[in-house]
Formats: C-alpha cells, structure tokens, sequence
C-alpha cells in the first residue's frame, strides 16, 4: 500500500533537512558532576552543553523525580558532548577521506573527524562507529560529507552527516535516551528517525528511507509533521517535490542452496517476473563486516569461492518492490558440504558432496604425509572406494581443481578387523 503526499509544503530547505537517528547512552563517554550548593538542572546543563535545554535530559539519565531533590555532594552522571572522532571498525576494498590537511587511504583505525569527506570506491565498504556508539555502514560508490548546517547543530552535541550520494545503513543502540543523535541529511528531504535500524540512499533524482526498526518522523523547520512506524520507506523524487510512502516487503524466500566446489548457487523462491534481488556475503556471523554484494533480476546467486573461502558463508538477501524500495532481510548461513566416510574390515569409501571436478586423494600413515601408501587422482568421482588397508590409524586429505592443487578436505580414519 502507497500513500502519496505533495511535499510542496515542506520540502525545499536543506539546512533544516535531517534524519535523526534514536537515541544512545555511551558509558565510556561520560562526564561527571558533583553538585555543590546552589546548583540547578538548568545550570548544569548551560555549564556543559552551552544550552539549558537539555536540563529534562540530566534528570532522566539520572533517575531525578523532582529538580529540588539535588542534593550537595550528590554525583550526576553527563554524556560528554564530544562525539567525534569516529573511528573505522572495518574496511573492505579502498575508501578515501578529505581532511582539511591531506588525503588519506583509510583503514581499520583511523579517525574521521566533523569537516571530512569520506568517498567509498566501487566494490567497497566502511565500518564507523562514533563514540555515542551509533553505527554506520557506508557502502559502494558512496559520498558522505560528516558534520554539516542543521538546526540542532547549533548546539554542538549532535554528530551529523551528509550523504550526497550513494546508500548507508545505520544502527543506533536502543537505549532511551534525550541526547546523542545522529543527523542524515540528504537532498532537500526533512525526514526525522528515531529507531536502532534504518537505510538511507541517495541520487540525483531520488532519496529513499527504509525503516527497519523504530519509528520516521517528517518534519518542516522543525515542526512535526507526519510519523511512520517500521516497516515502511519514505520516497522522496526531487523535481516532483512529492512524497511516496509505502510498505517495505517481507524479506525473500530461499527455494534451495548447492555447493558444486567452485562456488555456491542460492535460488531464491517464487517471485514475480523481473524482481530484483540483492545479495551481500559477510565475513563474520554476527553480520558485522560485509565483503561482497551483487544485484540481479534472474532469482539466483552463484557465489564464487574467492568471496567464500571458508567453511561456513554469511549472507543477506532483499528484495525490491516496483518503487525501489529494498525489503526486510533475510539472514542465510550455509555451511559447505564435507567428505563422508564409511570405513569397513580393510577397506574405506570416500562419499563426495558433488562429482563435477577432478580430485586427488592421499593417504597416509603420518599427519606429514612424507610418504603417501595411497597417491590417487579421479575426474568426476562421486565416491572412491580404498581396498587392502592394513590395521592402524590412517591420515588422508583430498585435493580439487583444475590442478588438483585446493586442499578441500582431510582427516583420518582407523581400519580394525573388528568390524
């Protein structure tokens, strides 16, 4: 379902354009203050954050019920109001930052500061984390701009940034707290957001907001206009001056996952014709670290074994609906199929997950494999079948490719006349 709303009305300003994300509370970012005689939620405020407003805030954070209940001697606990540098957890490919000095190849470690520019190239991506512990994911072929004019900037406790183009995907801890946003402005668009997971991208003609988590509020110099729960993206088209709201789609359903050796082949289930799907492959299993990510309309991913080298592969699959709006995720984990034995009196069969390679097979009775008794190449074996093994513990592993030169699999096994 798509509400369409003309955004003639409050849409055109782009100082006051903003998506903030919820609120976080950072233990290790904490001032604290000793209240002395006199002191008041009010003073306190103006003294560390240049502003009384945020007096409400010190009294939640600090479980205050009444303001007149400050005691002397009392300890407040304060988020500190510096929330850059932010610092890069990952980095996958090659990502620049513009500083006001200089021009720097980035990596896990270094620092952005309020007045950077980070460009993330083709097939790459950044990890930031800011010290309010907001999280930001910075995808291929994006512009972010940190810092910028916003209304609230002026008080100098909110980190922001500018994405002039491209897609990043936010998490903010889900804490309830009064203070430490995070702004995302894009082209002209006033959209507020206060949740722990949203994404947000941009072009020359369209800005699209996913809400995964938490709740959208669009505003006009600062006035609260229309709010929108998960579940559903805003569309903003930039020479319409029009808004698009609509329902994100359930996340994907995968029909079936093989393994050939060369690669894993993902079918996703019964969708329309012409459905464009995303695939992004991880390098961890808390999804913290993605590697890869490729689009296609056909309903199927094969993921080449240089972007799965090991034996378990984490990935996320959405979808798109007709308005380019990307759906909710599903998490895949799929574990590579291994070799079976069935050891037998004097004798064991190698099962092979798949038939369609060349393999070669070694065993041997040292884990060094200085002398193999068996040295055996087969094309296109579903299974191997060793005979006349002697009683003892026996070590093997097996070879694939081309050249038989990927070790695939190893182990060992015990022949006893027992059986």
């Amino acid at each position: 379902m798509e509400l369409k709303i003309k955004a003639l009305f409050f849409i055109f300003l782009a100082p006051s354009s903003l998506i903030i994300a919820g609120d976080s509370y950072a233990t290790d970012n904490v001032i604290e203050h000793t209240v002395v005689k006199g002191d008041t939620l009010w003073d306190i405020s103006n003294k560390y954050y240049k502003t009384p407003l945020h007096y409400d805030a010190i009294k939640k954070n600090n479980n205050i019920k009444y303001d007149k209940l400050l005691k002397q001697g009392q300890q407040l606990k304060l988020i500190s109001a510096a929330f850059y540098p932010a610092v890069v957890t990952s980095i996958e490919g090659d990502a620049i930052l513009l500083t006001s000095d200089e021009k720097i190849n980035i990596q896990q470690g270094s620092l952005v500061n309020k007045g950077d520019l980070l460009q993330v190239n083709d097939s790459s991506f950044v990890i930031l984390k800011f010290i309010n512990q907001v999280e930001v994911e910075v995808q291929p072929k994006s512009l972010v701009i940190f810092g910028g004019d916003t209304v609230s900037n002026s008080l100098n406790i909110t980190p922001s940034l500018r994405l002039k183009q491209g897609a990043i995907e936010i998490k903010v801890p889900p804490e309830e707290k009064l203070i430490n946003k995070l702004e995302v402005m894009s082209a002209n668009l006033i959209l507020g957001v206060r949740g722990t997971n949203f994404r947000v991208k941009n072009d020359t003609k369209i800005t699209r907001s996913e809400l995964l988590d938490g709740q959208i509020i669009l505003y006009k110099n600062n006035n609260k206009l229309l709010s929108l729960d998960w579940g559903k993206g805003v569309i903003y088209t930039h020479d319409k001056n029009d808004l698009v709201v609509s329902e994100l789609n359930d996340k994907p359903v995968i029909s079936n996952i093989n393994y050939d050796g060369n690669g894993i082949g993902i079918y996703i289930g019964s969708t329309p014709i012409e459905t464009e799907h995303k695939i992004k492959v991880y390098r961890d299993k808390e999804y913290l670290q993605p590697i890869y990510e490729d689009k296609n309309k056909q309903g199927y991913f094969y993921l080449k074994n240089n972007f799965t080298n090991s034996e378990d592969v984490y990935f996320k699959l959405t979808s798109f609906s007709s308005n380019g709006l990307e759906s909710f995720p599903l998490y895949g984990h799929y574990t590579k199929p291994k070799i079976k034995l069935s050891v037998q009196k004097n004798s064991v069969r190698f099962i092979f997950p798949y038939c369609n390679t060349s393999r070669r097979l070694q065993i041997s009775e040292t884990e060094t494999f200085v002398i193999s008794a068996i040295d055996k190449s087969e094309i296109y074996a579903c299974e191997l079948l060793i005979n006349n093994l002697p009683d003892k513990k026996w070590y093997w592993r097996v070879y694939e490719g081309k050249s038989n030169n990927r070790e695939f699999d190893s182990g060992d096994f015990t022949i006893s006349s027992e059986y």
